[in-house]
């Protein structure tokens, strides 16, 4: 039995997709600069190098993708009728969850006149100031907004800044973009751990989720905590889907986003491996660790921290000394907003701050609900899956192994 039977292996088309999303937005991040900033500090035959490798390699893949595509269908269509009487309802079940992005979209489309004030303008100030100013050969370190690491949001809304110079639209277009595939990303998660069947019920959960003051309300007040949610989204949804190089390059945006993204990251994804681990056949935790992460997560899900490590180590403020002509930026103690301690007084603000005027306990309030309801459900399955298994409670764990990323999700929400 695999560690995960309830998420089997991706099929082999998505590989080469996963490698052509990834090469994509700095693809499209070049080819911009290039077009409305020239190559800058490059020499001509760089930049006819780098066009060359990432335009080639995302039409590389995806050429790759659509080849393995049609074999894959040749080759699972036993049943010509059945399989298209399945992919008919698989396409309708998205028309629930289409008509909310449709209402979001239009929502959003309002907002796209609106200038970002106080914190967001602060943020795009930096970002017009940097996107006019940056080189290729400080391309890292150039797009640190407000002396966060924000290069994995800067490479997407830098590219929509190049094409509407000074105007947020084509910061707005970008935001749009992503955000509609996180609701996508969100329709099939919520799927994937509540098993719900109705496409209606799920595309309501992803409506609560849009619809909510605090994120339909921030979307045109670009910061970086709603990119950190967003990649979030993604994260999990890769990771759910077994698509393992799409869940590492999710976590590097994730981590250089802001620094809080390394916490949602890390928190879930320690979480859900552990369960995994846990749920799997055996008795050694050791040997089912060494077989689960060894090596293929450990080279994907290493590369953000191992990133994180070196930004910080050679471009960054990733210290903790203090003295009275040196304050660090994030200390061990409990007396700052940066620090890894327990600040009650901080924590007590940022919570009303949190649930109260940004209407968050609208969802803390459903989340607690629906968690007391798939617990619920959980254990009916759990029960069932054991009379299933011959009473075997370990198998039936294995059967259910879902509840991982549920689990994981409850981890990160509370860091």
């Amino acid at each position: 039995m695999s560690i995960d039977k309830s998420l089997p292996a991706a099929p082999n088309y998505l590989t080469p997709v996963q490698f052509a999303l990834i090469i994509l937005p700095f693809a499209f991040f070049f080819d911009t600069a290039v077009h409305f900033r020239g190559r800058i500090d490059l020499s001509v035959p760089t930049v006819i190098i780098f066009l060359t490798l990432l335009n080639g390699g995302v039409l590389v893949f995806s050429i790759l993708a659509v080849i393995r595509y049609i074999a894959f269908r040749k080759k699972s269509m036993l049943n010509t009728c059945a399989n298209q009487t399945a992919w008919n309802k698989r396409f309708l079940s998205y028309l629930p969850v289409l008509v909310v992005i449709s209402i979001f979209t239009v929502l959003a489309l309002c907002q796209f006149d609106n200038i970002p004030r106080y914190d967001s303008g602060l943020y795009y100030d930096a970002l017009i100031t940097k996107t006019n100013s940056f080189s290729f050969s400080s391309l890292v370190t150039s797009f640190s907004l407000i002396d966060h690491p924000t290069q994995g949001i800067s490479f997407f809304l830098a590219s929509g800044e190049m094409l509407f110079p000074k105007q947020s639209v084509g910061v707005y277009g970008v935001t749009l973009i992503l955000t509609i595939l996180a609701l996508l990303c969100l329709y099939q998660i919520m799927g994937r751990i509540f098993h719900i069947q109705s496409s209606w019920i799920r595309a309501a959960g992803v409506a609560v989720f849009a619809f909510c003051p605090y994120f339909l309300g921030l979307f045109s007040y670009p910061t970086p905590d709603y990119y950190v949610t967003i990649f979030f989204v993604f994260l999990i949804w890769s990771f759910a889907a077994n698509l393992d190089y799409l869940a590492g390059f999710s976590s590097v945006l994730l981590v250089f986003s802001k620094e809080t993204g390394i916490l949602f990251a890390a928190s879930f994804l320690l979480a859900t491996m552990f369960l995994r681990i846990q749920k799997s056949p055996g008795t050694s935790f050791f040997y089912k660790s060494k077989k689960y992460i060894f090596p293929k997560k450990l080279l994907i899900y290493g590369i953000a921290p191992v990133l994180f490590i070196l930004y910080y180590k050679f471009a960054g403020s990733f210290d903790f000394y203090a003295s009275a002509t040196h304050v660090s930026p994030l200390r061990w103690d409990s007396s700052s907003g940066h620090c890894f301690g327990l600040n009650p007084s901080y924590i007590s603000v940022r919570l009303s701050q949190l649930l109260l005027y940004n209407f968050f306990w609208v969802i803390s309030l459903m989340g607690f609900l629906t968690a007391l309801v798939y617990l619920g459900r959980y254990r009916k399955r759990l029960k069932k899956a054991v009379s299933d298994t011959g009473g075997q409670p370990d198998a039936a764990a294995g059967e259910l192994s879902d509840s991982s990323l549920f689990a994981g999700i409850l981890v990160s929400s509370t860091v």
